[in-house]
């Protein structure tokens, strides 16, 4: 990758990180390609568990965490993992919804642990003896450099689990009866769910269960074979969150579509209902610049500034130009429509099939990174040729964040 700009030496000087320039004091929040890919990491090993312990190792995030949560949350089944805009809802039983947000630096991490690992742990904990006036409690395991589950260099969540033999390079047989490796409390890790969850077997077949890259639980089922619960399988989900920008909520399940983060959002971009035409309907009227439109939640839920600088490139769009002059009734204005649809889901899509973007602290459930961040046309690339005409990426502040374009050849 080629670079024709240097980073500047003043208030909004850059530096170079995981492949592209970025400004120094940006905001990266999670968007929805990301909240998607943790959503898919979680559901496996949450839905049909059981939450069995929690330890709330501060007093709360940007929000204080509900009176009594560990308490509430013990004892419920996870129904459903699902995801509204950029906020990720855990059905619980008993009627009950735990909403997490990520804010800007949050991630949850999937480990399998023994039943032995959980000796001593009392059924509801949050941060009550031994806290400090933060509502901080004394780590009972330190941070391990080099272990399985944290970055050397970075201190951040690594892979749960080792390759087969436990060791780099996977050149060993796994012994599926040895012990498994002790998960590794990290210095952020300020909410910690053990859940346990049947393990299926398949009548006739080597019982059991795989664990992919994920903790998910697979078995190939052989025709007219019979599943049957074969033991129990148990996890623990760690909340890292170095800024504690994010937030954990827990609601009534019928209150859900009424409640102040949810009501009034728009359309899911992932969806079939994102098309040209109702994108026409919603820039009707709108003098706004395209690029404001669509940030606005209640436009379009979950777009973020990172895909919507991409799907505006690919749409050859000024983030500049009003969202009303494609609302009109030409056909040249139905066509621009139609293609910024198409955009949008495709640029979803792939940041989908990268594990998202990594940029700070973003992480997948399984510790990895995502990648799509190599596959930004215009994001973070000020400076530097377009890739369809050779032009300058031009970057410009719009509402408080950088938006990148190419300002010869997105009209």
């Amino acid at each position: 990758m080629h670079f024709a700009v240097k980073p500047k030496k003043s208030k909004e000087s850059r530096r170079f990180d995981n492949g592209l320039w970025v400004l120094k004091g940006s905001r990266f929040m999670p968007e929805l390609p990301e909240v998607e890919t943790v959503r898919r990491g979680l559901a496996p090993v949450l839905e049909g568990a059981v939450i069995d312990k929690v330890e709330l190792r501060r007093r709360g995030l940007r929000l204080p965490f509900p009176p009594d949560l560990a308490e509430d949350l013990c004892g419920r089944e996870v129904l459903a993992v699902g995801r509204r805009a950029k906020y990720l809802l855990i059905d619980l039983s008993g009627g009950q919804t735990l909403i997490s947000h990520l804010g800007m630096s949050g991630s949850w991490r999937v480990e399998e642990e023994s039943r032995a690992g959980r000796a001593g742990l009392p059924a509801g904990s949050g941060a009550g003896a031994g806290a400090d006036n933060a509502g901080n409690r004394p780590e009972s395991v330190a941070p391990l450099a080099g272990s399985a589950g944290v970055n050397k260099a970075e201190n951040r969540p690594g892979p749960a689990v080792l390759p087969a033999g436990g060791k780099e390079g996977g050149t060993e047989k796994a012994n599926p009866a040895g012990p498994l490796p002790v998960p590794v409390l990290l210095k952020h890790d300020h909410v910690i769910l053990h859940v346990r969850r049947p393990v299926i077997a398949l009548s006739g077949r080597v019982p059991a269960a795989v664990l992919s890259h994920a903790g998910a639980i697979i078995a190939a089922a052989a025709p007219n074979s019979a599943a049957h619960a074969a033991g129990e399988q148990n996890f623990r989900l760690s909340y890292n969150d170095p800024r504690r920008f994010g937030f954990l909520l827990l609601v009534a399940s019928a209150a859900l579509a009424t409640h102040p983060l949810l009501a009034g959002l728009g359309v899911e971009p992932l969806g079939k209902l994102l098309d040209g035409a109702l994108l026409q309907q919603i820039f009707a009227g709108k003098k706004a610049p395209l690029k404001a439109v669509l940030l606005d939640q209640h436009n379009i839920a979950g777009l973020g500034n990172i895909y919507v600088c991409e799907a505006l490139w690919r749409a050859r769009l000024s983030p500049l130009r009003p969202a009303v002059s494609l609302a009109g009734s030409s056909k040249s204005a139905a066509k621009e429509a139609k293609d910024l649809a198409a955009a949008i889901r495709s640029v979803l899509a792939e940041a989908l099939q990268s594990g998202g973007s990594h940029l700070r602290n973003y992480v997948k459930t399984d510790g990895s990174f995502g990648l799509f961040q190599h596959r930004f046309q215009v994001y973070g690339r000020e400076g530097e040729p377009c890739r369809r005409c050779g032009a300058p990426i031009k970057r410009q502040v719009m509402s408080g964040r950088s938006s990148f374009y190419c300002a010869q050849c997105q009209k």
